[in-house]
This record gives C-alpha cells, sequence and structure tokens, in this order.
C-alpha cells in the first residue's frame, strides 16, 4: 500500500488535535490489556497518553488510512498508524476516525508496544 503524502498526514493530524480539545469527540480504550499495561509500564495517566499524540508528527506516520476492518462491520471511516518514542519506548498508535455529516470522532485504538516491527516512510 502507497504511504500517505506528508501534506495529507498534517492534515489528519491536525483533525485530530482539534478533535481531541473535546472529551466528547473521542474514545480512548484505555481498557485493552495492551493500552493499560503500557500506560503503567510508562506510569502515565491518560491525559499524558494524549499529550503524547497531540505532539505526533507526519516523521511519526507508519501507514493509513486504510479501511476500517471492524469485527463487527458497524463501524466506517479509516484506520491510521503511528509509532512514536516515549521515555525510550517505542509505542505503536492507531487511530480509527469516524466521518459523518455532521460530527467526527476519533477512536484511539491502539498505545502499545508494538507487535511487529514498525517502518517510518519519513524517517
Amino acid at each position: 500500500m502507497e504511504s500517505a503524502k506528508p501534506e495529507e498526514i498534517r492534515s489528519f493530524l491536525l483533525h485530530i488535535k482539534i478533535l481531541l480539545e473535546s472529551e466528547d469527540n473521542y474514545v480512548f480504550w484505555t481498557d485493552l490489556p495492551k493500552n493499560k499495561n503500557t500506560l503503567l509500564k510508562l506510569g502515565f495517566t491518560p491525559e499524558q497518553a494524549l499529550q503524547e499524540i497531540i505532539d505526533l508528527t507526519y516523521k511519526d506516520y507508519c501507514s493509513g488510512p486504510e479501511p476500517n476492518r471492524s469485527k463487527d462491520g458497524r463501524h466506517e471511516g479509516n484506520v491510521w498508524k503511528f509509532g512514536k518514542k516515549v521515555c525510550d519506548l517505542e509505542v505503536y498508535i492507531k487511530f480509527h476516525l469516524i466521518s459523518h455529516k455532521r460530527f467526527s470522532k476519533v477512536v484511539i485504538i491502539s498505545f502499545h508496544e508494538p507487535e511487529f516491527p514498525l517502518t517510518y516512510p519519513y524517517k
């Protein structure tokens, strides 16, 4: 799959940052065991993890947008994948962006150590 261009990634990240300004616009799956364990390992609160997400740049991009592959088939939208060094720990970050005519919502699916090597096309 072809990588998104830096301009497209910057635009996506700006959209995410705006959505993260209001708790009504995002869901962070902190209760998933992998996410919870990484937050504990880092000694982070969800708010500290959100700050790391807000600080993402196009250089942290790994892949996307890709069609969401939700098991229940109910969700629309795309997933984007990023990676970042946080306190000397590489963290895999995956978003699901849901856009409707009147609103957008971001689901932070993953914030955990990667299960596979991450590639960064712009680093």
